[in-house]
Protein backbone atom coordinates (compact mmCIF):
# COMPACT_ATOMS: atom_id res chain seq x y z
CA UNK A 1 0.00 0.00 0.00
CA UNK A 2 1.60 3.69 -0.96
CA UNK A 3 1.25 6.32 1.15
CA UNK A 4 -0.64 9.04 1.23
CA UNK A 5 1.40 11.55 2.36
CA UNK A 6 5.26 11.78 3.10
CA UNK A 7 6.85 13.68 5.92
CA UNK A 8 10.02 14.88 7.71
CA UNK A 9 10.17 15.62 11.14
CA UNK A 10 13.17 15.97 13.52
CA UNK A 11 15.26 13.41 11.71
CA UNK A 12 11.75 10.77 10.95
CA UNK A 13 9.90 10.03 8.07
CA UNK A 14 6.31 10.13 8.48
CA UNK A 15 4.19 8.35 6.19
CA UNK A 16 0.38 8.43 6.55
CA UNK A 17 -1.48 5.89 5.37
CA UNK A 18 -5.65 5.58 5.07
CA UNK A 19 -6.37 2.79 7.50
CA UNK A 20 -8.74 0.09 5.48
CA UNK A 21 -9.09 -2.15 8.04
CA UNK A 22 -10.30 -0.07 10.98
CA UNK A 23 -12.86 -1.36 13.32
CA UNK A 24 -16.11 0.51 13.95
CA UNK A 25 -15.81 3.00 17.11
CA UNK A 26 -19.08 2.13 18.06
CA UNK A 27 -17.69 -1.24 18.97
CA UNK A 28 -13.91 -0.72 19.85
CA UNK A 29 -13.93 2.28 22.15
CA UNK A 30 -16.26 3.16 25.47
CA UNK A 31 -19.39 5.71 24.35
CA UNK A 32 -21.23 7.43 26.72
CA UNK A 33 -23.81 7.49 23.72
CA UNK A 34 -26.31 5.24 22.53
CA UNK A 35 -26.56 5.25 18.92
CA UNK A 36 -30.45 4.13 18.16
CA UNK A 37 -31.63 3.76 13.98
CA UNK A 38 -34.55 3.07 12.28
CA UNK A 39 -32.93 2.25 8.69
CA UNK A 40 -33.23 -1.42 7.47
CA UNK A 41 -30.53 -1.10 4.95
CA UNK A 42 -27.46 1.05 6.60
CA UNK A 43 -25.84 0.20 9.73
CA UNK A 44 -25.79 3.78 11.35
CA UNK A 45 -25.46 3.75 15.00
CA UNK A 46 -25.41 0.88 17.47
CA UNK A 47 -29.00 -0.61 17.40
CA UNK A 48 -31.33 -0.74 14.94
CA UNK A 49 -35.27 -0.28 16.83
CA UNK A 50 -38.59 0.78 15.66
CA UNK A 51 -39.54 4.81 15.51
CA UNK A 52 -41.94 3.71 18.71
CA UNK A 53 -38.50 2.90 20.95
CA UNK A 54 -37.33 6.10 20.13
CA UNK A 55 -40.65 8.12 20.57
CA UNK A 56 -40.37 6.11 23.88
CA UNK A 57 -36.81 7.52 25.21
CA UNK A 58 -37.70 10.90 23.81
CA UNK A 59 -40.46 11.21 26.35
CA UNK A 60 -38.60 9.93 29.16
CA UNK A 61 -36.02 11.81 31.53
CA UNK A 62 -32.67 10.73 28.92
CA UNK A 63 -30.66 12.98 27.42
CA UNK A 64 -30.75 13.22 23.77
CA UNK A 65 -29.88 14.61 20.29
CA UNK A 66 -30.94 13.55 16.77
CA UNK A 67 -29.26 11.68 14.64
CA UNK A 68 -29.07 12.59 10.71
CA UNK A 69 -28.10 10.53 7.92
CA UNK A 70 -27.07 12.05 4.16
CA UNK A 71 -26.78 9.38 2.02
CA UNK A 72 -25.45 9.61 -1.49
CA UNK A 73 -22.17 8.07 -3.01
CA UNK A 74 -21.44 7.42 1.13
CA UNK A 75 -23.03 7.76 3.78
CA UNK A 76 -22.35 11.03 6.29
CA UNK A 77 -24.06 11.70 9.20
CA UNK A 78 -24.43 14.75 12.02
CA UNK A 79 -26.61 16.00 14.48
CA UNK A 80 -28.16 19.24 12.74
CA UNK A 81 -29.25 18.32 9.56
CA UNK A 82 -28.55 18.58 6.25
CA UNK A 83 -29.82 21.20 3.41
CA UNK A 84 -30.64 18.15 0.91
CA UNK A 85 -34.21 17.24 1.43
CA UNK A 86 -34.22 14.15 -0.65
CA UNK A 87 -31.11 12.20 0.15
CA UNK A 88 -30.82 13.13 3.76
CA UNK A 89 -32.87 12.60 7.03
CA UNK A 90 -33.21 11.92 10.60
CA UNK A 91 -32.28 8.54 11.03
CA UNK A 92 -32.60 8.03 14.84
CA UNK A 93 -31.13 9.07 18.28
CA UNK A 94 -28.05 9.22 20.14
CA UNK A 95 -29.09 9.10 24.03
CA UNK A 96 -27.81 7.92 27.22
CA UNK A 97 -29.70 7.49 30.87
CA UNK A 98 -29.52 9.91 33.35
CA UNK A 99 -28.14 6.85 35.23
CA UNK A 100 -25.26 6.15 32.92
CA UNK A 101 -24.55 10.09 32.63
CA UNK A 102 -24.45 9.95 36.74
CA UNK A 103 -22.01 7.21 36.46
CA UNK A 104 -19.91 8.99 33.98
CA UNK A 105 -20.08 12.56 35.41
CA UNK A 106 -21.62 12.72 38.24
CA UNK A 107 -24.33 15.05 38.60
CA UNK A 108 -25.59 15.89 35.06
CA UNK A 109 -24.50 18.43 33.21
CA UNK A 110 -26.66 18.69 29.99
CA UNK A 111 -24.44 20.65 27.31
CA UNK A 112 -21.07 18.76 28.19
CA UNK A 113 -22.85 15.39 27.68
CA UNK A 114 -24.22 17.15 23.74
CA UNK A 115 -21.03 17.75 23.11
CA UNK A 116 -19.76 14.54 24.04
CA UNK A 117 -22.69 13.26 22.03
CA UNK A 118 -21.62 15.24 19.08
CA UNK A 119 -18.58 14.28 19.24
CA UNK A 120 -19.33 10.19 19.39
CA UNK A 121 -20.93 10.90 16.00
CA UNK A 122 -18.74 13.01 14.41
CA UNK A 123 -16.36 10.17 14.49
CA UNK A 124 -18.68 7.42 13.40
CA UNK A 125 -19.41 9.34 10.25
CA UNK A 126 -15.79 9.55 9.82
CA UNK A 127 -15.50 5.90 10.14
CA UNK A 128 -18.42 5.92 7.63
CA UNK A 129 -16.58 8.17 5.11
CA UNK A 130 -13.26 6.06 5.49
CA UNK A 131 -11.75 8.95 7.07
CA UNK A 132 -9.40 6.96 9.30
CA UNK A 133 -5.44 7.05 8.61
CA UNK A 134 -3.01 5.58 10.05
CA UNK A 135 1.13 6.84 10.32
CA UNK A 136 4.45 4.95 10.49
CA UNK A 137 7.62 6.66 11.66
CA UNK A 138 10.89 5.41 10.60
CA UNK A 139 14.82 7.07 11.77
CA UNK A 140 17.40 7.79 9.08
CA UNK A 141 18.37 4.01 8.36
CA UNK A 142 14.70 2.77 7.78
CA UNK A 143 13.75 0.80 10.91
CA UNK A 144 10.37 2.02 12.08
CA UNK A 145 9.98 3.30 15.11
CA UNK A 146 6.47 4.37 15.81
CA UNK A 147 2.97 3.36 14.53
CA UNK A 148 -0.90 4.45 14.52
CA UNK A 149 -3.70 2.85 13.50
CA UNK A 150 -7.29 3.81 13.74
CA UNK A 151 -6.47 7.65 13.87
CA UNK A 152 -10.14 9.63 12.63
CA UNK A 153 -9.77 12.40 10.36
CA UNK A 154 -6.64 13.08 7.92
CA UNK A 155 -5.16 16.51 9.24
CA UNK A 156 -5.49 14.98 12.95
CA UNK A 157 -3.61 12.06 12.18
CA UNK A 158 -0.56 14.14 10.65
CA UNK A 159 -0.70 16.51 13.57
CA UNK A 160 -0.58 13.17 16.09
CA UNK A 161 2.56 11.72 13.64
CA UNK A 162 4.58 14.68 14.00
CA UNK A 163 4.13 15.30 17.53
CA UNK A 164 5.26 11.95 18.18
CA UNK A 165 8.02 12.21 15.68
CA UNK A 166 8.98 15.02 17.51
CA UNK A 167 9.27 13.04 20.62
CA UNK A 168 11.62 10.11 19.26
CA UNK A 169 15.30 10.44 18.97
CA UNK A 170 15.71 9.83 14.75
CA UNK A 171 18.95 7.91 15.56
CA UNK A 172 17.51 4.99 17.38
Amino acid sequence: MDPLKTMKENGCTIKIYQDENCESPRETCSNLGTMLYTSYRYTLGDKRVEAREIAEIIKGDSIWLPTFAYIHSGIVMNTVGFSCPWDSGQCGIIYATQERIEEEYGNSQIELVKSVFVSEVEEFSKFLEGDVYGYVITNEAGDEMESCWGVYGLEYCEKEAIQTAKLEPATA
